[in-house]
Parts: C-alpha cells; sequence; structure tokens
C-alpha cells in the first residue's frame, strides 16, 4: 500500500489535477482506513472540481469522515458550511448541521439554522413545527423567554391552532412577568375562535398578579366577568369575580351595581345579602355604609321578604345617623305588613318627630290614633294621638272626624270633649260648640258647674245663632239649678 500510494503521489507531481490518480489515491487511504489521509485527497480534488454537483459531493464525503470517522464535528461543521455557501439553501447541508450543532450544543447556531430550514420548508405544518422548535431552544437553552415568546407569536400567525405552540404558550402564561406578551397574542385568537374558557383563564392569571396595576386590574375584572357571563353563560363566576372586586373596592357604586344587576338576573339574592353584611364593618365612610346598611335591608324585605331581618338591617340604618325619614318610612312598611301595631305606632312617633313640618307630624300621629283605635283597640292612646296631631293642626279634618266619632265611646267622651272644645272655640264652630257643650253638661254632675255650661249655652245661641228659644230653655235650665 505504501508503494502504491507513493507511485500515485509521484503521478500527481506531474499532474497535481489528474483525477484518476486522485480518485486511485482516495480508494487507497480509505482501505487502510486512514482517514486523515483520505480526507487530505478529497481537500486536493476540490482545488480542481469545479461542478458544483461535484463538489457537493465531495464536502458530504468529508463531513461524514470527520464527524463519523475522526470524531471532528468541528471540522465537519465546515464541509457542511461550505456547501451552504456554495449551493445555498442545500436542506441536506442544513439537516446535517442542525443535527451537529445540537450535538455541540452550539444553540445559537442551531437556531439559526433551523430558522433556514423553516423558510424552506415547503408545508405550513413543516415550517410551523421548525418555527415552535427555535422558540423552544430559545426559551429552554438560551434562557431567553421574551425572544421565545416573540417566535411562538409567529408560530400562531402562520398555524394558529398549532397545539404544541398553544401548550407553550399557556404555560408561559404561568409567568407573571411573561403573561402580558402571552396575552397578546393569545386573546385575539381566543377571541377569534370563541375560546372563552381559555381566554378567562388568562384573565384569571392576571388578575391574581400582585404587581397589577389598580385601574388595569378593574378593567380586567369587568372583561372577565363579561365572559362568564356572555361568552360562558356563566352568571355565577361572573358574580364571583365581581365580589372579589368588592372585596377591594366596598364603598364602589358601580361595583355594588353590577353585584345587583347578576343577583336579580340569577333570581339569588342571598349570596349578594351576605357579601355586603360580611363587610359592612370595613366600610370607613359612614355616609356609604350607611347606604350599603339600607341596600341589605332593602334586599332582605323586597327580594327574600325576610322581613324580621329587614326591620333590623333599618334599624341599623338609624344607628349611622343621617335622615331618618326613609329607613322610618321602611320599618312603617315593614310593621304595618306584618301586623306589628304596637311598633308601627312607635314608628309613627318618630316619623311625627322628623318630619319637617307642623301637617306632616299631624298626618303621622293621625296615623297612630287611627292604628290604636282600629286594630288595637287602645280608645285611650288613640284619644291621645288624635289630641297631639290637633295640636300641631288644629283644623286636621280627620284628626277632627275621629274624635267625633269617638264621641259615642263613654269611656273616652270626657277627654274628647276637653280636645275639641278649644279646637271648636277657635275655629267658632258654634253649632258644633252647643252640642258639645250638651256633652259636657251630660257628664257634669257638679251644680255649680252645670249651671255655668247652661250659661255658655245659653249666650252662644243668643249671640251667635239667634237661637232666642234655646237660648231661653238653656236660661230657664240654670235659673232652675240655682237655689232659692
Amino acid at each position: 500500500h505504501d508503494e502504491a500510494a507513493e507511485t500515485w503521489e509521484q503521478v500527481l507531481s506531474i499532474d497535481p489535477s489528474f483525477f484518476p490518480a486522485l480518485n486511485a489515491l482516495e480508494e487507497l487511504q480509505q482501505r487502510r482506513q486512514n482517514y486523515r489521509a483520505q480526507v487530505d485527497v478529497i481537500a486536493r480534488k476540490l482545488e480542481f472540481s469545479e461542478d458544483l454537483a461535484d463538489r457537493r459531493e465531495l464536502r458530504f464525503r468529508a463531513a461524514r469522515i470527520y464527524e463519523d470517522k475522526l470524531d471532528d464535528a468541528l471540522e465537519a461543521i465546515a464541509q457542511y458550511r461550505q456547501v451552504g455557501e456554495e449551493l445555498a439553501d442545500d436542506l441536506d447541508a442544513l439537516t446535517a448541521l442542525d443535527r451537529l450543532y445540537e450535538k455541540q450544543e452550539n444553540w445559537r447556531e442551531l437556531i439559526e439554522v433551523i430558522d433556514q430550514r423553516a423558510g424552506l420548508a415547503q408545508s405550513v405544518s413543516a415550517r410551523a413545527e421548525l418555527m415552535f422548535r427555535a422558540a423552544q431552544v430559545t426559551a429552554n437553552e438560551e434562557g431567553e423567554t421574551q425572544r421565545a415568546i416573540e417566535r411562538l407569536g409567529r408560530v400562531v400567525e402562520l398555524a394558529p391552532a398549532h397545539p404544541p405552540t398553544l401548550a407553550a404558550l399557556e404555560a408561559f402564561a404561568a409567568d407573571g412577568e411573561a403573561l402580558d406578551a402571552v396575552m397578546r397574542i393569545l386573546e385575539p385568537l381566543y377571541r377569534a375562535s370563541r375560546n372563552f374558557g381559555g381566554l378567562a383563564a388568562l384573565y384569571e392569571k392576571r388578575l391574581r398578579a400582585d404587581a397589577i396595576d389598580p385601574t388595569q386590574k378593574r378593567s380586567d375584572a369587568q372583561v372577565l366577568a363579561q365572559l362568564y357571563e356572555t361568552g360562558r353563560g356563566d352568571v355565577a363566576q361572573a358574580f364571583g369575580v365581581w365580589a372579589r372586586l368588592f372585596a377591594e373596592e366596598p364603598e364602589s357604586a358601580e361595583i355594588q351595581a353590577e353585584l345587583e344587576r347578576i343577583a336579580d338576573l340569577r333570581g339569588d339574592f342571598a349570596p349578594l345579602v351576605d357579601l355586603y353584611s360580611e363587610k359592612l364593618a370595613d366600610i370607613v365612610d359612614i355616609e356609604r355604609a350607611r347606604e350599603l346598611a339600607g341596600k341589605v335591608a332593602l334586599i332582605y324585605e323586597d327580594a327574600l321578604a325576610n322581613f324580621e331581618a329587614a326591620a333590623r338591617r333599618y334599624e341599623k340604618v338609624l344607628e349611622y345617623g343621617g335622615n331618618e325619614r326613609e329607613p322610618l318610612a321602611a320599618l312603617e312598611r315593614i310593621y304595618e305588613r306584618t301586623a306589628n301595631w304596637a311598633v308601627l305606632c312607635d314608628v309613627l312617633a318618630k316619623e311625627a318627630h322628623a318630619a319637617p313640618s307642623s301637617e306632616e307630624q299631624a298626618d303621622y300621629l293621625f296615623r297612630a290614633g287611627d292604628v290604636r283605635e282600629r286594630h288595637m283597640n287602645d280608645m285611650q292612646a288613640a284619644v291621645a294621638s288624635y289630641r297631639e296631631a290637633l295640636e300641631r293642626v288644629p283644623r286636621h279634618r280627620a284628626a277632627r272626624s275621629a274624635l267625633e266619632r269617638l264621641m259615642a265611646n263613654a269611656t273616652e267622651r270626657a277627654a274628647i270633649v276637653e280636645v275639641l272644645e278649644p279646637v271648636y272655640e277657635a275655629d267658632q264652630n258654634f253649632v258644633g260648640m252647643v252640642d258639645l257643650l250638651a256633652v259636657k253638661l251630660s257628664l257634669q254632675d257638679v251644680p255649680g258647674e252645670r249651671a255655668a255650661i247652661h250659661q255658655r249655652i245659653a249666650e252662644i245661641c243668643e249671640r251667635h245663632l239667634g237661637d232666642n228659644v234655646r237660648a231661653l230653655d238653656a236660661g230657664a235650665d240654670d235659673f232652675l239649678m240655682k237655689p232659692l
């Protein structure tokens, strides 16, 4: 073999480009397994080979020898790169470089080669797979998450339904720092595909992020609640989102309005009243707390028909101070509806005290009297209430009529006369005054007092009614009662 090799070298010394000699020499070195000498011969062939196809075959052969026989990956890479320079976009060379760079853990060069392979891929699926792989190498080997996400975004643009890419993006979404970048890619995709579950999961992740801006958090929560309600038809989940916001902003009227709307939509107010009741103690602003307590009371009254609980809550509203008229009106409504007459009268008395005008005060006091008369059969208390009404407004027609009607009650007749007498006199109701004095006369046993009453009747009949006959009768009665 040595002699043969020497012979061929002598030939080549005469003509270095004599290919039969070069071929024979290469074959000889291959049989001798002298691979270093073989690749040297291939290099000499390359000096004189001009055909690109031949040069490609030579470099591939040299690269395989370097890789498989000489364990020289770097020289193998150099050969394949030369193929790429001479024959751009050679897929076989790129595939070989892909393998070698991965084996060498040369990630930067590997990504570049994968990108080249992706650009040459004939099908969308093949290109997507290569682009996805480049993104994986970028993330896993180079640790560049943002660049990897950008690459995955380009995969989504090419193949929106590529499962590994979507799974990778969703995995990145667990990283709070990467979440916004992921959402910019996935949100339009999920909206277009009506994947409201996936979209809701993204917003849930962002809402749980510690560093989220409060304004952004409110906006995201609104979007999430809408996704649950209109996208997925899950109003319970939508209520839960607003409840979380309410826990952080219990004084927000906007949040309360949404909670109340959804509760009404669900026809279930129990969770809402529990939520409001739990947060009442946390509200610093007294007026806001009072307003929320009023809402709790109204829900118990109207939505839950729990009048006992509603009354307790309205009493709580009164404890906050401020305008008493609305909670008192509600208590009046509840106690009348539940026929709790004694407590209703107490409330009416408070309403009278809170009313700004004498007319309104008189109306409340009259109502208290009416309740005591009609529902409690407490005529003494009823007369007292009517008396108070007339003290505010002497011409209160309803109170006067009630007392006139109760004149038939012998027990309360004297008290009624005492109330109506100054009222009639101030009103110059002389006819009524005479009738009233007649009743008063029937109640009087003392002769001197009876005589005075007769005298007053006679005087009124003569001076104000022009009824001399009746005046004379009253005077005669007065005369007969005087001692001789």
